[in-house]
């Protein structure tokens, strides 16, 4: 991928369905830390943004479609998982039955979901054009409060994500 500088001040979000590794080749294998059960799946993803940061200057992309968040152009990450359907980001615009209410909102539907077949996607979160720095703590849970939670179909309950 040449010169890395189009992914500085980025995060890299990876979220899987399973504990197992993922090694798709031919580089970047995935470690999974999910832990869901056989019959379930992932049909959504909201995350919340740290208080210092603007939404409406947050990007979402999925890591395996050309982007431009920074000042070098564009590229795609290997190996990049499921891609969602919908990706939307707006302050406080999204409710997760049962966890409150958040600033981005990622979405798989039908056979895309994220389960046995498909275990993982990476996202990359881009802020402000790449031009100011975001850490993956702006997007951690923090004292208690959930700023990230995925519905799982199989019971339709969502979870609050953790790690």
């Amino acid at each position: 991928m040449g010169n890395y500088e189009w992914i500085r001040n980025t995060v890299e979000l990876q979220v899987t369905t399973g504990s197992e590794k993922y090694d798709p080749g031919p580089c970047c294998p995935v470690q999974g830390k999910g832990n869901l059960g056989a019959n379930q799946r992932v049909k959504a993803v909201y995350l919340n943004v740290a208080s210092r940061l603007d939404p409406s200057k947050l990007k979402v992309y999925w890591a395996g479609e050309a982007m431009t968040p920074g000042p070098e152009g564009s590229n795609v990450f290997a190996a990049s998982g499921a891609r969602p359907s919908r990706i939307q980001v707006n302050k406080g615009a999204f409710r997760s039955s049962g966890a409150g209410t958040y600033d981005a909102y990622i979405e798989w539907q039908g056979s895309a979901t994220l389960g046995p077949e498909t275990p993982y996607v990476k996202l990359l979160l881009v802020y402000d054009g790449a031009k100011t720095d975001i850490s993956p703590d702006d997007f951690a849970v923090s004292n208690g409060t959930a700023r990230a939670a995925a519905t799982v179909d199989a019971g339709g309950a969502d979870v609050w994500i953790r790690d």
